[in-house]
């Protein structure tokens, strides 16, 4: 575990210590490109979704039926293609990863194209692609400072128990 965490001072597990290994594992270039890459894959997936499901509820919108039937087939539409692009991306970047973030994009940003129809304003579409890209970017950044926030508290229960 300290190897994994990274931490110059920490001691040794079990496994390191059997293969005499008491050095922290650096990060090299490499590992922080395929880092970068992967988070790159994250954002533009997300962003994808964003844009794709907000389009699709705002087309629905289109067909000029009542607001209620039309704000659940748009829903029901979203999610198809956000399951969709999930299950393509998710043999690259994982499965909990994509499904779990992007079903959060593919419901809050038709929700705000069907708020912005029930405030009696008619979006266009590239309005409707700039609100999927903002509710993309916000999630990417929640998930992001989530994880930081996950590992920093790893980091300090390791810290107690090994004092």
């Amino acid at each position: 575990m300290a190897t994994v965490l990274g931490r110059p001072g920490a001691r040794a597990s079990r496994s390191d210590r059997q293969s005499g290994d008491r050095r922290p594992q650096s990060n090299d270039g490499s590992s922080s490109g395929r880092r970068l890459l992967f988070k790159a894959g994250d954002f533009a997936f997300l962003v994808c979704v964003g844009a794709a499901t907000t389009v699709v509820a705002h087309l629905v919108h289109q067909l000029g039926w009542t607001f209620v039937p039309t704000c659940l087939l748009g829903m029901v539409a979203a999610m198809i293609v956000q399951t969709l692009l999930a299950v393509l991306a998710s043999p690259v970047l994982g499965s909990i990863e994509c499904m779990v973030p992007s079903m959060f994009v593919a419901m809050a940003s038709p929700m705000v194209v069907c708020g912005i129809h029930l405030s009696g304003q008619e979006p266009t579409r590239s309005m409707g692609i700039v609100i999927g890209t903002v509710v993309a970017v916000g999630m990417f950044v929640f998930v992001q400072w989530y994880g930081r926030s996950c590992i920093a508290m790893l980091r300090n229960d390791i810290a107690k128990a090994s004092n």
